[in-house]
């Protein structure tokens, strides 16, 4: 038995979690990092690796911290008769995901058990419930954080949700331009698609992408299926247009070409296959009215598939820890009610202000709880799923 004296985490935000309750044994072992091997619950000893806190980590508020890392106190019940407490400040970074791996491997299969308890208790809230995942930024270029987000979906379809992974590409479609000798325009972080570009679009996202991602999926356990908007026309776009304001201070309209935006989405060929229990892996390529072929932003096309589902979660992966507050600080909730002075105050600027939207737009369509979090964690979707606080920033 394992008592962390630690603070708890987001109490206003877990009143809205799956069976939140006291702070788990699943809720430990992956929020603070902390390892036990099993030598030394033997001894009544306990190694820990504890990962080193920063202003923006919501995952360890609340535990104390020094120059030399984070102090947590922890008492370990090895035996009816003999009890530890035992002190760990440990001055290193935070472990790689090997390392962690590693250590897992020495857990004893009592502490395995008492885990896999934890997540069941912790999934069996979104069990037949859709959650929408999209994928993308430095998650998939890692291998390392690449294969811990597929045995993460594995393990949410094997728990019996129903998983929707939506992929971006932007850093492979820029590399095979490149090499192609195509030039690739963007007005406003938007890529400029023509004929050419768009082929090479459709064939990166649906192919090399597409398909390792299915493949990936499928050694972790679970089946998987790739499919795009294309696939029986489930997903109908139009073409996008944007307006942006001239060195003369007028307005003027950029033809993006085949760039389009969700119109609506037939969810039945994802809700079978989802009944069929597999994952599906979507392309973020939509088709038009006249069967033309479209490019959509992957965060846009997410959003519109977890709206059309009514999905329980809808998770947004990118390579921050969410929305930060003026001090660079996590923002634990926040309601749809309150982005608009958000954007206002300036507190929500750049980037982050499409995703906010598309969270927006996706709650007031009825997701039941949008989660905008850092994919460079490993397994960040159970930790946001499975634990008693996440650890991004949930819109609702």
């Amino acid at each position: 038995v394992l008592n962390m004296e630690v603070s708890s985490v987001g109490a206003a935000r877990a009143a809205r979690r799956p069976n939140a309750r006291g702070a788990s044994l699943f809720d430990r072992c992956l929020r603070l990092g902390i390892l036990l091997c099993s030598s030394a619950l033997r001894t009544g000893l306990c190694n820990a690796f504890i990962v080193r806190p920063s202003p923006s980590s919501a995952a360890l508020r609340g535990v104390h911290s020094s120059g030399r890392g984070a102090f947590v106190r922890a008492r370990v019940d090895s035996s009816p008769q003999a009890q530890a407490v035992v002190a760990a400040s440990v001055a290193v970074d935070a472990p790689s995901l090997s390392d962690l791996e590693a250590e897992a491997k020495r857990l004893t299969p009592e502490i395995r058990a008492e885990v896999m308890c934890q997540f069941l208790e912790f999934s069996s809230k979104y069990r037949d419930q859709f959650v929408v995942v999209k994928y993308g930024g430095h998650a998939m270029t890692d291998d390392a954080l690449k294969r811990g987000f597929c045995r993460d979906v594995a393990a949410l379809r094997q728990a019996g949700v129903n998983v929707v992974v939506v992929h971006g590409g932007g850093p492979q479609i820029s590399e095979t331009l490149t090499k192609l000798g195509i030039e690739s325009k963007r007005v406003e972080g938007l890529r400029i698609t023509d004929a050419d570009t768009l082929r090479v679009t459709e064939m990166v996202l649906c192919g090399a992408v597409n398909k390792g991602l299915v493949s990936d999926i499928k050694a972790a356990g679970a089946r998987s299926v790739g499919l795009s908007g294309r696939d029986d026309h489930f997903l109908i776009a139009e073409q996008l247009t944007k307006t942006v304001v001239g060195d003369d201070g007028n307005q003027q309209e950029i033809d993006l070409g085949f760039v389009g935006t969700p119109k609506r989405v037939d969810s039945s060929l994802l809700r079978s296959l989802c009944k069929s229990h597999y994952v599906p892996v979507v392309a973020p390529i939509g088709v038009g009215e006249k069967s033309e072929t479209f490019n959509i932003n992957a965060d846009t096309a997410a959003g519109a598939i977890a709206a059309e589902l009514k999905a329980a979660r809808f998770l947004l992966l990118t390579d921050v820890p969410g929305v930060l507050d003026g001090e660079r600080c996590l923002i634990d909730d926040i309601h749809v009610s309150e982005l608009d002075g958000l954007i206002g105050g300036g507190t929500i600027s750049g980037g982050m202000i499409p995703k906010v939207r598309t969270a927006q737009d996706a709650v007031e369509k009825g997701v039941g709880g949008v989660a905008i979090l850092d994919g460079r964690v490993p397994h960040a979707v159970l930790m946001e799923l499975c634990t008693k606080s996440g650890i991004g920033t949930l819109i609702h």
